[in-house]
């Protein structure tokens, strides 16, 4: 007995922020991608329901899925689909082959072009089959694909015209994978492990759990299929360079994945931070226009900074070794404009090696990317205090609508930018808090449709946002007094009496000293 509409799924499916613990009716998954991938954390757990009931128990994650479960413990932030490899389909053969032809008799409101296609390149027949107790649909591929796509009736019912059939992709390797997959298996060991009987490794992804190769194994394939062995924290150098943070697999393969994930999580961004893909290019169109201030406002969260004391969670001391109470102790800062951050490698072997620079209480980084393509779609700052073992507070500067320069442009111009956020960042090994963004309007040459000389270099960068500085107060130990934000008031700023002690520190890139932030700045300092 099938159903229309589609039942709702009982379950407590949660997914995309922090550990994944958003409802599924939550305000905050009303960006279209999102949604999507609750969707696809929805099927994932239906597979593995029809793959015990099937019994297929030789299957694995693959291509930039297989990253996400490296990296993210899920879906890549800029993904819509989940791709697998299957050993042996003639089960799925055997459930397509039975299942119900005419998906229309029993849904009626669904349009066929969600699940089914029909044209010279491309051939998609769908059959209505039960997973426990629920619908779903099993569309088989061939001219362009030989394989399959399982979808909710809930996922197939978002479809709208242009859209492609969606759903979590199941290769076969028994019929031949696809081309870009075959070969860069079978170099890798992925084809005779899986033809094998050696354990495969089963990782929280999302909601649900997702099976994949062992580490080693898993690292081989991403080298060879992407050419980075490091994507998880953006290439050492040319991105050839060793996993730092890999564990043989000997040790423990969970805990192997949960490093790589510690550093890859972006969940505090992508619940404050993230602007769908769509509206970025809607709001690169409309350059020129001299709106900018008006779409600045529609940025959420823009002044929010994000503040992780959990690197460093014991604090620091810095009480001066000398025995003379007027002898102030020593502070150690380094200040540097990072160019993106993509070289944030360099800047950890710089400080370990040359000792002018070792044991920093305070680092400031100027100019520090999060999934932007030029810097590897990752979040820059996290790499770098994780490598150093500080916490950090990290403020945007500017939503970036085109992938940077003309030679940013050139070298990822088959990449495209997964959040596309500019900004500044404070690292220290102290613990950090009551944060606060002093932030200038945006000057119309930063949405320019015309180069602008010294701006927007040559008319390449478009931009939202506006020049800030960071500022956020350092202590020595956690304390319940300390906020993560700077309590704001109209009459007033001034500092909190119950406030520990501790030090102010900033980092300002291109701020316009005038009486307004002079004012906001001499009160958050306690001055006036």
């Amino acid at each position: 007995m099938f159903h229309n509409p589609p039942p709702q799924i009982n379950h407590t499916m949660k997914a995309n922020d922090g550990n994944h613990q958003i409802d599924k009716n939550s305000t905050a998954m009303a960006s279209a991608l999102l949604k999507i991938q609750m969707h696809m954390y929805d099927i994932l757990a239906r597979w593995n329901l029809l793959a015990e009931d099937l019994g297929i128990d030789r299957w694995v994650v693959h291509g930039g899925s297989a990253m996400g479960a490296k990296c993210f413990g899920g879906m890549n932030p800029w993904d819509d689909d989940i791709d697998m490899t299957v050993l042996d389909c003639k089960l799925l053969d055997y459930l397509w082959e039975t299942g119900e032809q005419n998906v229309t008799k029993y849904y009626p409101n669904l349009d066929e072009r969600s699940h089914s296609m029909d044209n010279w390149a491309a051939l998609w027949d769908s059959r209505l089959i039960k997973v426990r107790e629920h619908d779903m649909i099993l569309s088989r591929g061939s001219r362009c694909c030989g394989w399959y796509k399982l979808m909710s009736m809930d996922l197939a019912f978002l479809w709208k015209p242009g859209d492609a059939i969606m759903g979590v992709e199941l290769e076969c390797m028994s019929r031949g994978s696809s081309s870009r997959e075959k070969n860069v298996m079978r170099a890798s060991g992925w084809t005779k492990y899986l033809q094998g009987t050696k354990e495969l490794v089963t990782l929280p992804f999302g909601s649900t759990t997702i099976k994949t190769m062992p580490p080693s194994l898993l690292n081989t394939y991403i080298r060879k299929r992407y050419g980075k062995q490091s994507p998880c924290q953006f290439p050492f150098s040319d991105g050839g360079g060793a996993e730092i943070s890999a564990l043989s697999d000997e040790i423990n393969h969970t805990k192997t994945f949960q490093l790589d994930q510690q550093k890859a999580q972006m969940n505090f961004v992508l619940k404050n931070w993230y602007v769908p893909k769509f509206q970025r290019e809607k709001w690169l169109k409309q350059k020129g226009d001299k709106n900018q201030l008006e779409y600045t406002t529609q940025l959420p969260n823009l002044d929010k900074i994000e503040i992780d004391n959990s690197i460093s969670p014991n604090g620091c001391s810095w009480q001066s070794n000398s025995s003379s109470s007027s002898d102030a102790a020593n502070i150690k800062v380094i200040g540097w404009n990072a160019e993106r951050g993509k070289h944030w490698d360099k800047f950890y072997t710089m400080i370990q090696e040359k000792v002018e620079l070792q044991e920093p209480m305070v680092i400031l980084l100027n100019e520090m990317d999060v999934g932007m393509a030029r810097s590897g779609n990752v979040h820059t700052v996290r790499q770098l205090a994780i490598q150093l073992g500080m916490n950090y507070a990290y403020g945007v500067e500017f939503l970036e609508l085109t992938r940077g320069t003309q030679e940013e442009q050139e070298a990822t111009k088959t990449q495209r930018d997964s959040l596309s956020l500019h900004g500044n960042a404070v690292l220290s090994k102290c613990v950090i808090g009551d944060g606060m963004i002093l932030r200038d309007p945006l000057p119309a040459q930063y949405f320019s449709d015309k180069p602008e000389r010294g701006i927007n270099a040559d008319g390449f960068e478009v931009r939202l946002g506006g020049r800030m500085g960071l500022f956020v107060r350092i202590f020595q130990h956690p304390s319940p007094l300390i906020p993560d934000l700077h309590n704001f008031r109209a009459d007033k700023f001034d500092i909190p009496e119950s406030l520990p002690d501790h030090f102010v520190v900033g980092n300002v890139h291109k701020v316009e000293e005038n009486v307004n932030n002079r004012e906001i700045l001499w009160n958050y300092l306690g001055f006036g």
